[in-house]
């Protein structure tokens, strides 16, 4: 049992781990440490070495992505305002959700076939109530959607667009893609 004190050191050094890492993936732990302000021996003490607290980082970016899935609501709406409202929430957390983004192809690829649930659900209602295109499968769409959120987060970490604009160029570009006509 931890206290709410650790539970905010813990998310402090992970959110701090991928940013860090995000822009340096051979960052050192003490690195990693001043990112979160706490000691190198403090992010040691929670993650005993490198492996342990990138498998850290992979289960609280899965978790967030399943509150994240959860909080879009993907059961209301049509299914295009159901993708649009994901697509909204998964842009809203590419600082987290990002890290994905610097994983290995092959261990993307699993991770996508999870991913293909959530959207192939959507997707599937879009074509029976006619708001998405039906030529589109939906592991299409799910595709399209990582790959629209991989340049967003591209844009927005290397500042070619303000945050904004790159939030309505990925949201129109998405829509202008996927829906039915």
């Amino acid at each position: 049992m931890s206290t709410p004190t650790q539970d905010r050191t813990r998310h402090a050094i992970l959110l701090a781990a991928i940013r860090v890492l995000g822009s340096n993936r051979r960052a050192s732990m003490r690195e990693i440490g001043e990112a979160a302000e706490v000691a190198r021996s403090t992010v040691h003490r929670y993650f005993a070495d490198r492996p342990a607290l990138e498998a850290a980082v992979g289960s609280f970016v899965e978790e967030e992505y399943a509150r994240t899935a959860e909080e879009a609501r993907p059961q209301d709406g049509t299914g295009l305002e159901a993708l649009m409202r994901l697509a909204t929430e998964l842009f809203d957390r590419l600082d987290i959700l990002g890290w994905w983004f610097l994983m290995p192809e092959d261990e993307q690829v699993l991770d996508a076939l999870e991913e293909d649930e959530i959207v192939g659900t959507i997707v599937d209602r879009g074509h029976a109530d006619h708001s998405i295109d039906p030529v589109l499968p939906g592991a299409w769409i799910s595709d399209l959607l990582w790959s629209l959120l991989y340049s967003a987060n591209a844009h927005t970490r290397f500042a070619v667009h303000t945050r904004g604009e790159v939030r309505s160029l990925f949201l129109h570009s998405l829509r202008k893609s996927v829906a039915a006509d």
